[in-house]
């Protein structure tokens, strides 16, 4: 709003009053700025050009009619009242507010009547000023849509009754504040379509969609047919996501199945909490994508994230697939209410290089790495029954001959039963423990399928990817299976014994060996110590629990 009267401002500019019936275009015709006083409706026919700094000041009345008005550092000052018709336009960048209200294009607030059409309206004629929702309900059934440097902010409620997206975003630059975003349980609270970059995204609050934050880049669509498309150097804070999925990404659209490229990479995600059946997932890549690249997501940072469940139920909070070097720092899941334990709270498919920093219990088994190389896992795990050794970090890997990419086929190498090596590149400190747990129930135990697994220099790795073993192995054998480890190497030098804690399912047996020479065999549940006796001969020695 402006301060000055108009008697202080006739001296710098020119002023003129539009009545009521008057066309603004016949009135405008000074050269200069000039002060525009509407008391009365009136109406614009065609264009019209105001001169650089001239002033709109409504005192009681509305421009109607259609036509746009051209300018630059325009100001409007007004109340929160509708001033301008739907067929009223401005020019790229005219006004020069720092905030205008969406009022002034038609917006109700009174949640009964549709206020999308007015919010866009508004959003069109700002240009790279903040359009201002008060603190009301705003309804809506139709997609605000944000493009290149808008800005919206809500102090209220936006209330949105359809099924796509209560808010698109499609262009860079974007800055977003919303109070409260609220749907039906269907389509998506936030959707980023486009090439979003370094975008500002702040919500308080996400409640009742299908996908709180949905990552859909849709190539194909764009302007001038551009066959790329991502959302790249974001930055998206909220306070709370209640929706059946919190974070969705699908780089995998229909739109996008062809010679296109499409990538969700190098934002930052801070929490709040995600109350959600599925907290982060990226959909499944769907097959014969011809001729489709992708960038696919990676340098993602997630912090300070709690996964609590929504109306009742947690299925999965974090589902990863092609995703690589992304952060996950801080995480928290002690209120995760899925007490099923055959589901992962954490599951990775073709991942590469992520690490995950968890703030609460999670059990071991319910860590779950397939197809994946480099992953560091660290926090505070537990294995949800055995009650010893809580607080050291563990992983729990699923048929340990398909959990990295390997050149071979996948099913040919477990039915030839192929040894798999473990190499060395570096040696963790001692006293931290992680976990390797081979199979999960007896039908996918990879005691069958793998015939030996040796541990060289403590460091584990199964062709092109690696898993860090330390001086204190835990190893998991379920029913009815046999399991060689060779420890040749694994206690020469720097580390001199390797312990282990060993749960041995029933009918099943550890084999270890040092090279070709068996030591024995472990068959019960137990810690154990490999190590030397006096004449230098290797032994297993039975630890006290």
């Amino acid at each position: 709003m402006l301060l000055l009267s108009v008697v202080m401002i006739s001296e710098a500019i020119n002023v003129q009053r539009v009545s009521q019936g008057d066309v603004l275009n016949r009135k405008a015709n000074a050269k200069i700025a000039t002060m525009y006083i509407i008391d009365g409706d009136c109406s614009l026919s065609g264009d019209v050009s105001l001169a650089p700094g001239s002033i709109l000041k409504f005192e009681g009345g509305m421009i109607s009619g259609s036509g746009t008005i051209k300018g630059s550092r325009l100001m409007i000052d007004a109340p929160k009242y509708q001033i301008f018709g739907e067929n009223v336009s401005f020019v790229k960048d005219a006004i020069a507010n720092g905030e205008v209200s969406a009022h002034w294009w038609g917006a109700k607030g009174d949640g009964k009547n549709y206020d999308c059409g007015a919010i866009n309206r508004a959003l069109q004629a700002a240009g790279t000023s903040w359009v201002v929702l008060d603190n009301l309900k705003y309804l809506t059934n139709e997609s605000i849509t944000l493009g290149e440097g808008q800005k919206l902010r809500c102090d209220g409620t936006i209330s949105y009754r359809g099924s796509g997206a209560a808010i698109e975003l499609t262009k860079s630059y974007v800055n977003l504040e919303i109070n409260k975003l609220l749907g039906v349980k269907k389509g998506s609270g936030v959707l980023f379509s486009g090439n979003v970059y370094h975008g500002n995204i702040n919500i308080n609050e996400i409640v009742d969609f299908n996908y709180g934050l949905n990552f859909t880049p849709v190539a194909k669509t764009r302007v001038n047919g551009s066959a790329n498309a991502g959302t790249q150097y974001c930055d998206i804070t909220w306070q709370s996501i209640r929706c059946n999925t919190g974070i969705y990404i699908d780089l995998w659209n229909k739109e996008n199945l062809s010679n296109s490229t499409v990538w969700v990479n190098e934002n930052q995600f801070n929490g709040g909490r995600l109350l959600c059946a599925n907290g982060i997932v990226v959909a499944e890549k769907k097959k014969n994508l011809n001729s489709y690249t992708a960038d696919l997501i990676n340098g993602n940072v997630f912090n300070c994230i709690g996964f609590e469940g929504w109306d009742g139920t947690l299925i999965k909070p974090i589902t990863l697939r092609h995703a690589w070097y992304n952060e996950f720092h801080d995480l928290r899941m002690s209120e995760a209410l899925n007490t099923n334990v055959n589901v992962p709270l954490i599951e990775m498919d073709d991942c590469g290089y992520n690490t995950m920093n968890i703030k609460s219990i999670v059990p071991y088994q319910r860590i779950k790495a397939v197809n994946c190389n480099n992953i560091e896992l660290s926090g505070s795990f537990t294995d949800l029954g055995s009650g010893f050794h809580k607080g050291y970090d563990r992983l729990y890997i699923v048929n340990a001959n398909t959990m990295y990419r390997t050149p071979t086929n996948t099913k040919e190498s477990a039915t030839k039963n192929e040894t798999h090596k473990l190499l060395s590149s570096r040696i963790q400190s001692r006293n931290m423990m992680n976990s390797l747990y081979l199979g999960r129930t007896a039908k996918d135990n990879v005691g069958s399928k793998v015939k030996s697994i040796g541990f060289n220099d403590l460091f584990a790795k199964t062709s092109d990817g690696t898993m860090v073993l330390s001086d204190v192995v835990e190893i998991g054998i379920y029913d009815n299976s046999q399991l060689i480890i060779d420890v040749a190497n694994s206690i020469a030098g720097i580390c001199p014994e390797v312990e282990m804690r060993c749960n041995i399912g029933a009918g099943s047996q550890l084999v270890v060996k040092n090279g070709t020479k068996e030591i024995g065999r472990i068959e019960k549940v137990g810690s154990y110590r490999i190590t030397f006796n006096e004449a230098r001969d290797m032994r297993i020695v039975k630890m006290t629990e």
